[in-house]
């Protein structure tokens, strides 16, 4: 992907790795069901309330070198019995 990066020219992909998303892609299109939930530039589209409501998965923010980073919270809570 870093190769079509450096080629300057618009590219349409879908990927399913929401950590990789903003290292590649300025502007992203969130869909679930054949629906188009979100699209826009990168920080205002892939929200932690946006991921949420389309993929039913919380997200956490990373700030890493002027980067937000999302990521899924994979994070597993112990029920209770």
């Amino acid at each position: 992907m870093s190769l079509v990066v450096e080629l300057g020219i618009t590219v349409v992909m879908i990927v399913h790795d929401l950590v990789m998303s903003p290292e590649f892609a300025p502007h992203v299109a969130l869909m679930t069901s054949c629906r188009l939930t979100g699209f826009g530039p990168m920080a205002e589209v892939l929200t932690p309330d946006r991921v949420r409501d389309t993929f039913g998965v919380d997200s956490l923010c990373f700030h890493h070198e002027g980067r937000t980073i999302p990521a899924p919270d994979i994070q597993k809570t112990t029920v209770s019995t």
